[in-house]
């Protein structure tokens, strides 16, 4: 974002993709101030698989496929979306080719990386440097962003 200038960016957290009105309240504003970048954090929670969650929260799905469809014209506007697990997101969000033009996926850090993290994460978050080792070793299929929740928790 700092590096767009002239780009107006809106950011919605998980919290904000509950809703509908909330999802078209965003594409309206984005559409308003455009050139702009929509970033919606989290995408997996505004939508689980249908045939797994039975099909609730189907309003926020439905506006979001509505608006990355293009039936109402949306120019220079980019949607940008994350998650953490991509494995329960919904086959109209992951499979359908067209709804998102690149799809970067980084790989699990490896023990190396679990290490290094957890130690920069030390630093703001007291952590016995005994535990370094063993929480980079029993985090192995976690993201980074799922570690630094799941340590944040702890220290509450």
């Amino acid at each position: 974002m700092n590096h767009s200038p002239g780009i107006s960016c809106i950011v919605v957290h998980a919290s904000g993709l509950q809703y509908g009105m909330c999802i078209d309240d965003v594409y309206r504003v984005a559409r308003d101030i455009s050139p702009s970048i929509v970033i919606l954090e989290d995408i997996d929670l505004i939508r689980q698989d249908r045939h797994a969650s039975m099909y609730s929260r189907g309003e926020s799905l439905a506006q979001l496929l509505f608006h990355l469809d293009g039936v109402e014209e949306c120019r220079n506007v980019v949607t940008i979306t994350t998650t953490n697990c991509v494995d329960i997101l919904d086959e109209a969000l992951k499979d359908r080719p067209s709804r998102f033009d690149r799809i970067v996926s980084f790989e699990p850090a490896d023990l190396e990386q679990r290490t290094a993290y957890i130690e920069y994460l030390a630093k703001r978050i007291p952590i016995p440097g005994l535990l370094h080792e063993r929480l980079a070793r029993v985090t192995e299929r976690l993201t980074l962003a799922q570690i630094k929740c799941g340590l944040v928790a702890i220290r509450r």
